[in-house]
C-alpha cells in the first residue's frame, strides 16, 4: 500500500511539472512563488494562432458532412465551402462560399467584425444576419469563418485538470454571438475544446478538434467537429482539404459586391 500510495504521489508531481515545464517553454512565462504563472492573454493568442493562418489573405477548401440523426433520416448530408479570408486594417474579412450541395450552391456569407451579411442569385442587396445565423448542418457563420479570442475575450479564471487547461472566458463586447466560452488547452497550447454559451451560461455548442497538421509552415486545426447541444446527437465534422496564400481582392469583401465571383 505505500508503494503504491507513493507511486501515485509521483504520478501527481509528474503531472504538474510537466504542465509547469510545458507552459514555461511554450510561453515564456515568469516564475513567482516557486510556481508557473501562465499569462492568459498569451495563452488566448496562441489558442488563435493554433486555428487560424496568419497570412495577409488566404483561401480554404472545406468539407461538411453531417450525419444522420436518427435510423429513419436518409444518408449524410454534405457540402463543400469555399472560405477566403484577408486582413484589413480593422482586423480580419472573412467570405464564406457554398460551392456544394446544388441546392445551396452560389450561396455567399461575409463576415466583417461583428457584422455578417448574405447573398445568394436572385437578391438585389445582401441582407445581414446575426453571427450564430445556420450556415450547415450544426455549423453557424461565425464558428465556419474566425471565432477570434484574443482581443475579444477576458480570462476570469483558469485551472488545471484532467483534461488539460481550462479557461473560463467573457465577452469584452455585448456583440459578440457567444457571451461566454470554456477552452480547454492542450500542454502544447493546442486547444482541444470550446463550449460555447448564452448570456445565462447554458451550453450551446461544443467545438471539438481532432487533428492539427502543418499547413503553409504553420500548426493549424484542420480537423473538427461542431456539436449542437440543444439537439441530441447533432454534430457536423468539418475537414480542410487544401490551402491556398494568395492576393485577394478588396472587392471580394465588399458587402455590397458578394454576387461578384473571383
Amino acid at each position: 500500500m505505500r508503494n503504491g500510495s507513493r507511486n501515485g504521489r509521483r504520478a501527481a508531481i509528474g503531472f504538474g511539472l510537466g504542465w509547469a515545464l510545458a507552459l514555461i517553454g511554450l510561453f515564456g512565462l515568469e516564475l513567482g512563488l516557486g510556481r508557473a504563472v501562465p499569462d492568459p492573454e498569451r495563452l488566448l493568442e496562441v489558442a488563435d494562432k493554433a486555428r487560424f493562418l496568419e497570412a495577409e489573405s488566404y483561401e480554404l477548401r472545406v468539407e461538411a458532412t453531417r450525419p444522420p440523426l436518427s435510423p429513419g433520416e436518409e444518408g449524410a448530408e454534405e457540402a463543400l465551402l469555399r472560405v477566403l479570408s484577408k486582413r484589413f486594417p480593422e482586423g480580419f474579412r472573412t467570405r464564406l462560399e457554398i460551392l456544394a450541395p446544388e441546392a445551396l450552391a452560389g450561396t455567399v456569407w461575409l463576415v466583417v467584425g461583428e457584422d455578417v451579411f448574405f447573398w445568394k442569385p436572385g437578391l438585389e442587396q445582401p441582407l445581414r444576419f446575426g453571427g450564430q445565423q445556420k450556415l450547415f448542418g450544426d455549423v453557424s457563420v461565425i464558428e465556419a469563418a474566425r471565432l477570434e479570442l484574443f482581443g475579444n475575450y477576458r480570462v476570469l479564471r483558469q485551472e488545471e485538470a484532467p483534461e488539460g487547461l481550462r479557461l473560463e472566458l467573457e465577452a469584452r463586447r455585448s456583440e459578440l454571438v457567444y457571451p461566454f466560452i470554456t477552452l480547454w488547452l492542450t500542454p502544447d497550447g493546442e486547444p482541444w475544446s470550446l463550449l460555447l454559451k448564452s448570456l445565462s451560461g447554458e451550453p450551446l455548442k461544443r467545438l471539438v478538434y481532432l487533428q492539427y497538421g502543418d499547413v503553409q509552415g504553420d500548426r493549424l486545426a484542420t480537423e473538427f467537429t461542431v456539436e449542437d447541444l440543444l439537439f441530441k446527437g447533432s454534430q457536423t465534422h468539418i475537414r480542410i482539404t487544401e490551402t491556398l496564400l494568395r492576393p485577394l481582392g478588396d472587392e471580394l469583401f465588399d458587402p455590397q459586391s458578394l454576387g461578384e465571383g473571383i
